[in-house]
Parts: C-alpha cells; structure tokens; sequence
C-alpha cells in the first residue's frame, strides 16, 4: 500500500533506534477498517503490540507540529507550536462509531485513547466516563445513579452521534474496587497491590471485574439493544467489554455481545 511520506519517515526513525538500543527492526503498516488515508502498526511488526514505542509514535512523531490560537478573554491571540493530531477534517463530521465508558483514573488516559486508536477509534467515538465503570454502573459503595447518568448519555450519543457500540473499559489497579472489595488489614503480599487503603488479588480483580462487566453489558443490552431495548433501541448494536493494563500495553476483551 502506499505510505505517506510523514508516516514513512516515523518508521525510518524507529528502525533507526535500533543503534541506541530501542528501535524496531522491521515495521509492516495496515490501513484501519475503513480509512485507507491511515495507516497504523500491526501488532508482532516488529515493534509489538502497543507497547511504548507505539505510544511515542501515536503522541509523539506521529502527528505534525501546527500552529494553534489561544485566544484569550481579551480577544488576543497567542500563536504557539503543538504536537496534537491534526484534527482538520473532523468538524464536517456528523457520526461515531462508538460510545466509550472508561474510569476517572488519570492514569489511564493516554493509554485508553493510545489503544483505541490503534484498533480503528482514532476521533470516532463519544466519552462517558464514572469511577469503576462497570462497577460504578451497577453500584459503587454509597453513591447512586451512575447508570441514569451513563444511560443518559448512551441516549444522547444515539441521537446526535448515531453511534452504534459501547465499549467499556475497565483497567488493572483500580481503587474504586479496592475501595468495594479491599482487605485493608492484611500486611502487602507479593501477588497484591495497595490501593485506596485496601488490597486485592490480581485475579480476584480481574474475576470481579468480568462478573460487574457482565452483569452491566447485560443490562445495558436490555436497555438498547434494537429489537426490544426498553430506553432506547440501537440497530445493530454491539456492547464489548475491555480490562486495560495500567501500563497501557493491551486491552484484553473479556465481553461481547451483538445482534
């Protein structure tokens, strides 16, 4: 396929690397599900599988420098240099994809949007975001009516957006279920991890976060799906459920379901 001259020489740099130590040696680009103008790293390329090598190229020399207006108060603009993705093109726009429910985690930003982008989301889905995402949807310690406010939004992205998928996006390390689940008695073992006063197993977190998954894509399902939905019915829905590593490297799916 033919490779922009932008993207090529991003490859160029990374293959380069290899003198210093860090680089790809070989490098093999994909057009996203459709958009062939984009073209994006095949996970085992060579660089592998958005580890942070892909995160430097996503945030770092992926995109070219432009110029963008602060425009303050007083109507004066300050022209300064910026490295975020050009998003020229995006305001004729007038559907997403998907509606993406993640947690509040400022650990988990540029690591969400890193690993959508490189699975075809790139500035094509709608944000809702709640602590404990599934979790916080089915009921979260003592606050309520997360899922009113998640269903809201799900509504409302359908009818301005015409998205069609819910993605949910759990992570490793997450306080809100240290905060459900947590021992915050028991002395720090190997295998646990401290968070928010309590402490959890690595695989009684990732257990429970796939029952709250299921348990929320279920009801969310019965809620939109477009035969019957009871909220509002979405043709051709799809709900999929992700646990993200804190480090940003993968999402793995643990839920989905369509029609």
């Amino acid at each position: 396929m033919t490779v922009s001259n932008q993207t090529y020489n991003v490859a160029r740099g990374l293959v380069r690397a290899t003198s210093t130590g860090g680089g790809a040696r070989r490098i093999i680009f994909t057009s996203i599900a459709n958009d062939s103008t984009v073209n994006r790293f095949v996970p085992g390329s060579g660089v592998g599988a958005l580890n942070r090598s892909v995160k430097n190229y996503l945030y770092t020399h992926a995109t070219p420098n432009r110029v963008t207006q602060n425009r303050s108060l007083t109507g004066n603009n300050d022209a300064s240099q910026c490295n975020c993705c050009d998003t020229s093109g995006q305001a004729i726009l007038k559907t997403a994809k998907a509606m993406v429910f993640t947690c509040m985690d400022f650990r988990l930003r540029n690591n969400t949007t890193c690993n959508l982008t490189c699975k075809g989301y790139y500035n094509n889905y709608d944000e809702v975001i709640a602590a404990g995402v599934s979790l916080g949807y089915n009921g979260l310690l003592d606050f309520t009516a997360w899922n009113t406010y998640i269903d809201n939004h799900i509504t409302l992205g359908h009818m301005l957006h015409n998205i069609n998928e819910i993605i949910i996006v759990e992570h490793a390390q997450c306080g809100a279920y240290a905060a459900q689940y947590g021992s915050p008695v028991i002395p720090t073992p190997p295998g646990k991890y401290p968070v928010s006063g309590g402490y959890l197993l690595v695989s009684d977190e990732i257990a429970l976060q796939t029952q709250n998954v299921n348990l929320c894509g279920s009801v969310l399902w019965s809620k939109f799906n477009g035969t019957n939905g009871t909220v509002r019915p979405i043709t051709g829905l799809v709900i999929i459920g992700y646990i993200a590593s804190i480090d940003g490297c993968g999402l793995q799916e643990i839920y989905r379901r369509n029609s």
